[in-house]
């Protein structure tokens, strides 16, 4: 009798125990309003019921994903579900419930509005785009800043700092990873070979104004440039 009272003890511990940790306050206020909604379907507060847990449960996950915050939140604002719980818009909902400031909001919106998949029937976000997937989240905010221009001379290797400083000054910062490094110029071998005579520096003379010729010729600016090579028996 006593073990059969400990083990029912222990069960309702534990009952209660997983109560408190899955029962969200956001959660409990959503229960507490439910039949005295007249603007929203039972269905609709379902669904705000499930988008608030999963941006709790991203929140609270270390690792947790940029991507389906913001377009949890994005979805709450399309649909206006903000009101559910008595806010007046998507940042006061966002910041009293999730602690979301009204710029981090603002940037998820700015985001998921970019790069976002949006269904034609229903203006919700349902994922990103495809051809953005393989972006990094510092990338993707960083172009949602950008003109369309702008955007379309970036890629996936670009680096954060070079879309900001196109975003910022209209120039792309060239790294190795964005296009191939430009082939170095080949040294030029240029050989003095000594002689013991006058012919050895008439030749070393002649090859030096060939080369010289060379340069010039490269370099429009370089005028009227004479060697005088002297020699001494």
């Amino acid at each position: 009798m006593v073990q059969e009272t400990t083990e029912k003890k222990m069960t309702t511990d534990k009952a209660e125990e997983t109560t408190t940790e899955t029962t969200l306050p956001v959660i409990s206020d959503i229960e507490s309003i439910r039949g005295t909604v007249v603007n929203h379907t039972p269905e609709e507060i379902d669904e705000f019921e499930k988008i608030c847990r999963q941006i709790y449960e991203e929140q609270k996950n270390s690792n947790n994903s940029y991507f389906q915050i913001a377009i949890s939140i994005y979805n709450v604002y399309i649909k206006k579900w903000f009101d559910i719980l008595g806010d007046s818009d998507i940042y006061n909902f966002a910041k009293r419930i999730f602690g979301i400031s009204r710029s981090r909001c603002s940037e998820f919106k700015r985001v998921v509005e970019a790069f976002g998949a949006i269904d034609e029937k229903t203006n919700c976000c349902t994922g990103i785009k495809p051809e953005f997937q393989n972006y990094s989240v510092s990338q993707l905010v960083e172009m949602s800043k950008m003109d369309k221009d702008q955007q379309e001379l970036v890629t996936e290797n670009t680096s954060v700092s070079s879309m900001k400083k196109l975003r910022l000054n209209n120039e792309l910062q060239e790294i190795s990873s964005e296009k191939e490094s430009a082939p170095k110029p080949k040294k030029r071998n240029y050989q003095l070979y000594k002689g013991d005579n006058l012919e050895s520096y008439e030749a070393l003379e002649k090859s030096l104004l060939s080369r010289l010729s060379e340069f010039t010729d490269e370099h429009e600016v370089i005028r009227n440039i004479k060697i005088t090579l002297s020699y001494e028996e």
